[in-house]
């Protein structure tokens, strides 16, 4: 069908057909209207390959007029001549309305895209969780979510509907809710647990951009194992991108402010706060994750959170400071159509208006107006033509004459004649006068727009929604209104003898913009003493010894809760301070935790990032006060004092976790050791006035968490008193919690896997234990320190250990580890029974490296158990046999293929959906790695913000013509030197380089008979070599250098009259090993009339190159092939999968 849409496109042109006709002049010749019409038809497939489609992706019908107008050509006044010029031209392209109503297969494009080619949703997963294998490769497109009523539930009478997977055309645009990290949340059932009704979660969060947006996704070479991608889009034009605050409209999961419809009625229960008596609200509320102080109902201003926004201290300030412009993004569909895009807003189909005078008997010559100011003879590409941005966004190569932006602007050249052995000496000024334009890169889902320009258009959007991307764009001001925003040069041209010369210099600003980087999303800590400091400034290692400091963060927190940890107040300025200072994206967070509410049957109205602080009762699932917390059995405190390794907790915990037949199953859970500082406020060792919060009545047989942990430990699981909260009252809090230190025992961590097919009775050294290639742990970059380990984070091995901060693993650490544990893989469960089926088998006692390597084996032991299958009748007794992604209790360290067990845990969802928020940094030092292997963090403590921001710089250039006889050639010379361009570079923590360009131009042109070809006619031949050299290149920058060599080379020549012109262009970049081979060929009708039909062929490849130190997207899985690697296209790579063929029909008169 497309295919056909193409011909008949063409078919439908060549229709046309006119006569020989001249320009319409008046009043004596002194007005003339000419003009042109067009008609141009363009198709894209990847590799001309029909099994990609024949795109049509161009129907422009393009209507040109000009009008010249003399008022004075004989003298009057101080004018010898006195003329005005317009220009008029109005686009349509049919592509956006289905080949204007004509081809329904034009689908591709619009508010109404179907169909995409396959190279724009080509991307794959890798098959990864963490780092172990779990499933095969396999296509994001062609895959959707349904609901299906899980039979296992209507057995017992309680019918649930989930949601699977299943089939769907391979090529259609990607909704938000398949996109990946992101497709896990629509997965969630909500508070009724039944998928597909009006709680689900992420379709309540996202309704309004499901709606209305849908993106691409396409192969990149990357580190999730080779398996890069790019999500790009949105791809309609009604889907605006909205970079900030777009879901401040969204209540926020733990405002008490915000009424949340999703929470209304999960349980059923009266008087428990979700049934129609009670409005359900958000909760779980702390003094370090605050919820919004204005609800979503009350009016505010961007620079304070509310709903799901939360605006990170900087972009708070940008917005203070009124940074932000137009970023050109958003336009109406019927606006793309008619090329009203961005370099067309103010003047639309105005191209050209200006006025000539002339002064001085003809020596001076002034022209203003809207403009091309055209300052260099290359083709194609420019190196001093610096003054008009260009329209990049019409064609894969545009040409110079069609692309460039005319702008306001005044120009004049006073002509000197001859000074010496210089003939037509003449010196020119110029200044643009307009408001800054830059280049028009076009929007994702217009068919031109590179991939490369797609990632503005999606940072923006997703900006919006996660806190991380492009925040927006600063441009340079109005000349108007500060004279810093000026762009101006001069120009100096001559002839000696044969040579004619051209010195310039241009003093304005890029046309593409840079990345300044805004923010930095991060778990921001004293390395020294580990609480909690204050985003911006210089705060870093000791600037927060005992958390009264003003780099704290917070107003002394531990003010917020009782001494014994029985009531916590949420103090307003302690709220504001976190909420204005927090280098924690918040925002992220509380979108995570709005869409995975329901997440897991012990508390169904908490999401799956709070649930092990929830207050209600695991026996009956009502909720508990917040002043009975201490005093009372809650998830909260019964998963805290699990992770501890607490008997009476993992007593418990094995009457909720059951086999096929209703029994128990015993955990093999860890218990810790209760060290001479445990329980004692830090710094106060042994000191009976300072003792912590104590231990909870329910699990004070054995040693508690408080009774095993120091504060530095506990605030690695974000809670404890540097978070002003009790551990085991108000549970672990995954906002400021360290992953790295959580998850280094999981299957899955960093580290040195001998195989990806990974279980825990492999015999193999297991991660967290002291024989693995554990990776990084807890680690901060010090400047002149290096890297350190967070204390209490610290193994035996590491400097600064002591087991007064970091615990004891066992008698040996250390003179005060007489008498304690040995902490290893155990072979029994915390009563001293023999685990099932032999445990873990030949990985039974291997040595943890740390205490809080054997939480993080605990914490995993339970995680793996959340992930049980389905008990919609509340009896305590799974509905039936455990799916692959559900923990069996019947054989709990199962080691069939693909089964959620402990010695699996791998392939239980509930891991599986902690490592979708976890991400790596890169394996460098100053990111916290180390060679081989980058720290694992949360996805909201890592990523960042950006604007876009446009450089003023100095482009000083020199050119040169002239003729050679013996070669009967013309050569032209023109350089540039261009002062401090910013280039990107991954080695940086701002993510950019200011280096000197040098460019060099070499053009050779000469026209030769090539007799057995056309003996009638010559065959031009130009060819162009573009040379640039980048001082100061180094390995990070993401392009290429610090030599670049570009050539071109073009032939053409006339047949039958120059009736019928032949020509080709070849390019090629050395350093991308990229090009192109551009052939077409022209028929002039008349001399007025002329159809040209050519392709485009591209060709190019992949560039590996380091992450970023320091990432602005979201932080990702690094594993396998390509690990800390990115997939980078430069030069004509770009477009390599942009085949394209065309037809031009052009009339004018």
């Amino acid at each position: 069908m497309r295919l056909r849409a193409v011909r008949s496109a063409c078919a439908l042109l060549l229709l046309c057909s006119a006569s020989s006709a001249s320009a319409l002049d008046f009043f004596d010749g002194r007005l003339s209207v000419h003009g042109s019409f067009e008609e141009q038809v363009r198709a894209l497939a990847r590799d001309m390959s029909a099994n990609d489609d024949w795109d049509l992706a161009q129907w422009y019908h393009v209507l040109s007029l000009e009008l010249e107008y003399t008022a004075v050509d004989a003298g009057w006044g101080p004018f010898d001549l006195l003329s005005f010029f317009g220009r008029v031209e109005a686009r349509y392209d049919c592509v956006w309305t289905r080949g204007c109503g004509m081809f329904p297969s034009v689908n591709w494009i619009g508010n109404r895209v179907e169909h995409l080619p396959l190279r724009m949703v080509d991307a794959e997963d890798s098959g990864f969780t963490g780092n172990t294998l779990t499933g095969p490769t396999g296509k994001y497109a062609g895959r959707k979510l349904a609901g299906f009523v899980d039979p296992r539930t209507e057995s017992v009478g309680a019918p649930r509907t989930a949601a699977r997977l299943v089939r769907d055309n391979a090529r259609s645009p990607l909704s938000f809710a398949q996109l990946r990290s992101i497709e896990s949340l629509f997965t969630y059932a909500g508070p009724d647990q039944q998928w597909g009704t009006v709680d689900d979660p992420a379709n309540f969060t996202f309704r309004q951009v499901l709606r209305h947006c849908s993106f691409g996704a396409r192969e990149l070479r990357g580190g999730d194992n080779g398996h890069g991608l790019q999500i790009f889009g949105p791809l309609e034009p009604e889907c605006d991108t909205r970079p900030i605050g777009r879901l401040s409209y969204i209540p926020n999961p733990f405002s008490s402010k915000d009424l949340n419809p999703v929470l209304f009625g999960p349980d059923q229960l009266p008087n428990t706060a979700d049934d129609w008596n009670t409005p359900p609200v958000g909760a779980s509320e702390l003094p370090f994750r605050p919820a919004p102080l204005v609800g979503i109902a009350e009016k505010g201003d961007r620079r304070r959170a509310r709903g799901l926004y939360y605006p990170s201290p900087a972009l708070r300030r940008a917005i203070d400071k009124d940074v932000f412009d137009e970023t050109d993004q958003d336009f109406r569909q019927s606006e793309l159509a008619w090329n009203r895009g961005a370099s067309q807003q103010d003047e639309r189909e105005l191209k050209e208006l200006y006025v000539d005078m002339e002064f001085l008997d003809s020596r001076l010559w002034v022209r203003a107006g809207k403009q091309n100011i055209v300052w260099g003879k290359t083709e194609l590409f420019r190196t001093t033509d610096q003054f008009n941005p260009q329209d990049l966004a019409l064609a894969t190569l545009p040409e110079l004459e069609e692309s460039r932006i005319a702008l306001w602007s005044i120009r004049g050249v006073y002509s000197f004649y001859s000074i010496g052995p210089l003939e037509d000496v003449r010196l020119e000024l110029a200044a643009n006068l307009d408001d800054f334009e830059p280049a028009d890169v076009g929007r994702c889902g217009e068919p031109f727009t590179t991939y490369a320009a797609c990632n503005k258009t999606t940072g923006l959007f997703f900006h919006g929604i996660t806190g991380f991307g492009v925040a927006g764009e600063d441009r340079p001001d109005n000349p108007w209104r500060d004279i810093s925003g000026l762009e101006y040069g001069a120009r100096l041209e001559f002839r000696l003898g044969r040579f004619s010369v051209q010195i310039s210099d241009f003093y304005g600003h890029d046309d593409f913009p840079y990345t300044d980087r805004l923010f930095t999303y991060e778990r921001k800590v004293d390395a020294l003493s580990g609480r909690p400091i204050r985003a911006g400034g210089k705060y870093g290692a000791g600037s927060c010894p005992t958390g009264n400091e003003p780099g704290c963060l917070g107003t002394q927190p531990s003010s917020s809760i009782a001494p014994d940890g029985s009531t916590l107040a949420l103090d307003p300025e302690n709220q504001r301070d976190v909420l204005e200072n927090t280098s924690t994206n918040m925002q992220l967070f509380a979108t995570i935790c709005s869409t995975s509410i329901g997440f897991n049957d012990l508390d169904p109205t908490k999401c799956g990032q709070t649930v092990f602080g929830s207050l209600n009762s695991p026996l009956t699932g009502l909720p508990v006060p917040r002043s009975s917390a201490k005093s009372s059995l809650t998830i909260a405190s019964l998963l805290a004092n699990g992770l501890g390794g607490n008997r009476s907790s993992a007593q418990i915990l094995r009457t909720l976790v059951k086999d096929a037949a209703g029994a128990p199953v015993d955990l093999p859970l860890v218990g810790l050791n209760a060290d001479p500082c445990d329980g004692f406020q830090a710094g106060h060792c042994g000191d009976p006035a300072f003792r912590d919060f104590g231990s909870h009545p329910v699990f004070a047989a054995t040693p508690t968490l408080n009774d095993v942990l120091t504060d530095e430990q506990e605030a690695l699981l974000g809670c404890g008193r540097f978070w002003g909260t009790d551990c085991e009252a108000d549970g672990m809090d995954l906002t400021n919690a360290e992953a790295s230190v959580l998850i280094q025992s999981f299957v899955g961590a960093a580290g040195g896997y001998r195989t990806f097919e990974w279980n825990m009775r492999n015999g193999l050294a297991q991660p967290g234990t002291i024989g693995f290639d554990q990776g990084p742990v807890g680690t901060r970059f010090v400047p002149e320190r290096g890297v350190v380990v967070l204390p209490g984070a610290r193994r035996p091995i590491d400097d600064g250990y002591h087991p007064n901060v970091d615990g004891c693993t066992g008698p040996g650490d250390h003179p005060l580890c007489g008498g304690a544990t040995q902490l290893a893989i155990p072979a029994t469960d915390r009563a001293g029974r023999p685990l099932a089926g032999g445990g873990f088998g030949p990985s039974t006692g291997q040595l943890f490296s740390s205490e809080m390597a054997a939480l993080s084996f605990n914490f995993q032991v339970i995680a793996a158990a959340l992930s049980s299958p389905p008990d919609a009748n509340n009896d305590l007794v799974p509905d039936g046999p455990s799916a692959l992604r559900e923990f069996d209790g019947s054989d709990p360290y199962s080691t069939r293929p693909g089964q959620c067990s402990w010695a699996q845990p791998q392939f239980c969802y509930s891991i599986d959906a902690l490592f979708n928020v976890v991400g790596q940094q890169r394996n460098a030092v100053r990111a916290g790695g180390r060679e081989g292997y980058g720290r694992q963090d949360w996805v909201w403590h890592g990523g960042g913000e950006v604007v876009l921001r446009y450089e003023k710089r100095n482009v000083l250039g020199f050119s040169m013509d002239f003729a050679e006889d013996v070669t009967k050639a013309n050569f032209s010379v023109e350089s540039a030197w261009i002062d401090g361009q910013r280039f990107a570079n991954v080695n940086e923590m701002d993510g950019i380089t200011q280096a000197d360009t040098f460019n060099l131009t070499v053009s050779v042109d000469r026209p030769t008979f090539i007799n057995f070809l056309n003996p009638n006619r010559t065959f031009f031949i130009n060819s162009q070599i573009f040379f640039q050299y980048v001082a100061g290149y180094n390995r990070g920058f993401v392009t290429n250098g610090p030599w670049n060599l570009l050539g071109t080379l073009t032939v053409n020549t006339g047949y039958f009259r120059d009736r019928l012109q032949p020509a080709v262009t070849f390019i090629y970049d050395q350093q991308s090993n990229s090009g192109g081979i551009l052939p077409k060929l022209t028929y002039r009708f008349t001399s007025n009339f002329s159809a040209t039909i050519g392709t485009n062929w591209f060709f190019g490849r992949f560039e590996m190159r380091d992450i970023p130190v320091n990432q602005v997207s979201r932080i990702d899985t690094q594993v396998g092939e390509d690990a800390y690697r990115q997939g980078v296209e430069n030069a004509l790579a770009l477009v390599r999968d942009r085949d394209e063929v065309f037809f031009r029909l052009r009339y004018t008169w």
